[in-house]
């Protein structure tokens, strides 16, 4: 970790008590005072690291962005069904290891800071590209297929954030997934 522990952990307190705020209240009715009064932690110390809420939030949702762009990266990398499945159960896992704040920032829906739309412009962008480079004659318009696969992964990524893990539901996703793949490369 290149950053000093007590910086390290005065951020950490900065976005906990933020994320609990929004628990809360709105994001617009969350002032400076209620996150360091939350962090227990002084303006200055707050002003050191973010230039104000919306940097806190925007920084907050990039952070979530690029960890689930990786993930998704990787997962269109995988070519054989055992490791997609097994890339799916990191990519939840990882979602289940922060499910308060993803779940939190998820209903936070500013221009600069959406992750909800962040993470379905992810996975539409990513299917509709592993799409056209593998379907040659598509029997339903790639961009449709990519919509509906988007769609799915955002209500499997929702649904276990608010009810846990369930391995009967991440099947029923890739079997989903398979069968809307598969239909569009059947030409």
């Amino acid at each position: 970790m290149d950053e000093d522990i007590r910086i390290f952990k005065s951020k950490q307190n900065i976005r906990r008590a933020f994320i609990e705020l929004l628990h809360e209240k709105s994001f617009n009715k969350i002032t400076i005072q209620d996150i360091v009064d939350k962090a227990l932690t002084g303006r200055s110390t707050f002003y050191n690291h973010y230039m104000d809420k919306y940097d806190l939030l925007e920084q907050l949702v990039e952070q979530h962005t690029r960890a689930f762009r990786t993930l998704i990266e990787k997962r269109y990398q995988a070519t054989r069904p055992q490791e997609v499945r097994r890339l799916i159960e990191e990519i939840l896992n990882s979602i289940v290891m922060h499910r308060d704040e993803i779940g939190t920032l998820l209903e936070v829906h500013l221009p600069n800071a959406d992750l909800r739309k962040n993470m379905e412009d992810i996975l539409y962008q990513s299917s509709l590209h592993y799409l056209s480079d593998t379907v040659k004659e598509p029997s339903v318009p790639l961009d449709y297929i990519a919509s509906l696969y988007s769609a799915n992964v955002i209500t499997l990524i929702s649904w276990t954030i608010k009810n846990g893990k369930n391995p009967d539901t991440i099947e029923l996703a890739d079997k989903l997934q398979s069968f809307v793949f598969g239909v569009v490369q059947q030409g």
